[in-house]
């Protein structure tokens, strides 16, 4: 398979029945952005069999509707740390948020890059 097929079929251009079931999707949401702009939020099934979410910008204008490239997959055991990060910036962000509560997100996005390290450790062995 040459590099233009990967690359197709990673895009999901490419549709016969092995992708369909490789690649299981459904959508969860949207959230408006702006007036032709939405956060799409999204579930799929990934290459290795395990659940993910991703946020995608949605554009729907006359020239184009669709996904961007705008956007971030993660797997479905970051959503908690990624819900507990919205919390917290919304707490922050109106004004509600106490030194406290700071110092948690601190040590969440802390063990977040720790994690991520290890993991890079293990992929290099």
């Amino acid at each position: 398979m040459s590099k233009l097929d990967n690359r197709k079929r990673r895009t999901g251009t490419v549709k016969d029945e092995d992708d369909v079931e490789q690649y299981d999707s459904w959508e969860i949401g949207r959230v408006r952005v702006s007036e032709h702009t939405y956060l799409l939020v999204r579930g799929f099934t990934g290459r290795d069999g395990k659940k993910r979410v991703d946020l995608r910008q949605w554009v729907e204008s006359a020239n184009y509707t669709g996904p961007t490239k705008k956007g971030v997959n993660l797997p479905a055991e970051n959503i908690h740390e990624l819900k507990v990060l919205l919390e917290f910036a919304q707490a922050q962000l109106t004004g509600k948020l106490v030194p406290e509560e700071q110092k948690i997100i601190d040590a969440v996005a802390e063990a977040s890059v720790d994690a991520s390290k290890g993991e890079e450790g293990k992929e290099q062995c």
